[in-house]
C-alpha cells in the first residue's frame, strides 16, 4: 500500500495503531488517511470519532478499509462519515483511484 501511494508522488506517513496516529495527528496537518476498520487497540471507527472530533475537514477525507465482513452499525457508520470504503483485498491501481478521488472530490461522498 506505501509504495503504490508512493509511486504516485504521495507522501506517506504509516501508523501501526489508533494510538500511534492520534499522536501523529497532534503534531502534523494531514490532507487524507486511510484508516483500517481493525486497528490493534482503538478501532478504526473509534479513531475516526476522535478525527472528526478535531478536524472534520480531515474527517471527510478518510477511506477505510478492511478484510473482514463489517456488521449492520460498522457499514452505517462508514457510508455516512467516511470519504469511502475498499475490501480487502485490492490492488495498487484500486487504491490509486480511491485516494485520487479523494483527493478531487474534496471529501464529500
Amino acid at each position: 500500500m506505501e509504495q503504490a501511494l508512493k509511486s504516485c508522488g504521495y507522501t506517506v506517513c504509516l501508523a501501526d495503531s489508533a494510538e500511534v496516529a492520534l499522536e501523529l495527528l497532534a503534531t502534523t496537518r494531514y490532507v487524507a488517511a486511510i484508516l483500517d476498520v481493525n486497528l490493534p487497540g482503538a478501532s478504526g471507527i473509534e479513531l475516526h470519532r476522535k478525527i472528526w472530533q478535531r478536524d472534520r475537514h480531515l474527517a471527510r477525507r478518510c477511506l477505510f478499509i478492511s478484510g473482514a465482513a463489517q456488521d449492520h452499525a460498522t457499514h452505517d457508520y462508514i457510508s455516512t462519515r467516511a470519504a469511502g470504503f475498499l475490501e480487502k483485498p485490492f490492488g495498487a491501481e484500486e487504491l490509486q483511484g480511491a485516494v485520487r478521488r479523494l483527493l478531487q472530490n474534496g471529501g464529500s461522498s
